[in-house]
């Protein structure tokens, strides 16, 4: 896995750095390779969760009950679209005389 591209942030400027790499090649700071294979470790140790992120990040999770809501509206307006575009092409027809 030394050859990997993989990345991390520098702890002295916090720009973006291959884990190789010896020192950041923006400030120059040393890097001490027990340490990026210890940084390596926990990186791929740590699962990420969605659900847990959205909740830490909105607050709390969008309930199903929502997303059916925007279903139904979106069935109405498609009915209602569809119900006018008939009675318009029903006034387009000419009444027949007998």
């Amino acid at each position: 896995m030394k050859n990997s591209l993989e990345f991390m942030d520098c702890q002295g400027c916090g720009k973006r750095v291959r884990t190789t790499a010896r020192q950041c090649h923006h400030c120059g700071r040393e890097f001490q390779p027990d340490k990026l294979d210890s940084h390596l470790e926990t990186e791929q140790e740590e699962d990420f969760d969605y659900e847990d992120f959205l909740e830490r990040e909105f607050g709390r999770k969008p309930s199903q009950r929502r997303r059916a809501w925007w279903w139904y509206v979106a069935w109405v307006v498609l009915a209602v679209m569809v119900l006018g575009i008939a009675v318009d092409a029903l006034r387009l027809i000419p009444p027949q005389s007998p």
